[in-house]
């Protein structure tokens, strides 16, 4: 996945490309590093929730029949990827790219 994310205030705002396609963010963030944010693709959208560290954000994802985990690192920092790398996985209970909504 490739995403750049903008925080401006408790804002924030972005665009990105995953396997699944071409989508756009707009979401808060808050005190003690909650974030939220919706992930719209142009067929369906994906709710996100969580929570940064200044080096990862950690959280999970949602959609009407479906739910995952999800972390994310900036881009070059493999520290950052190898300690992500090696926590174990939760597993999705769906695949996002199936399920739909509004």
């Amino acid at each position: 996945m490739e995403l750049l994310l903008t925080q401006r205030g408790e804002s924030l705002a972005g665009a990105g490309q995953d396997d699944i396609g071409n989508f756009t963010v707009k979401g808060t963030c808050g005190e003690g590093g909650a974030v939220s944010w919706l992930k719209r693709y142009p067929t369906h959208a994906v709710d996100y929730d969580g929570n940064s560290d200044g080096k990862f954000i950690r959280g999970a994802w949602r959609l009407p029949g479906g739910s995952g985990t999800f972390c994310l690192w900036r881009d070059g920092s493999e520290p950052a990827r190898a300690e992500a790398e090696a926590k174990p996985k939760a597993k999705a209970q769906a695949n996002p790219r199936r399920s739909k909504a509004a």
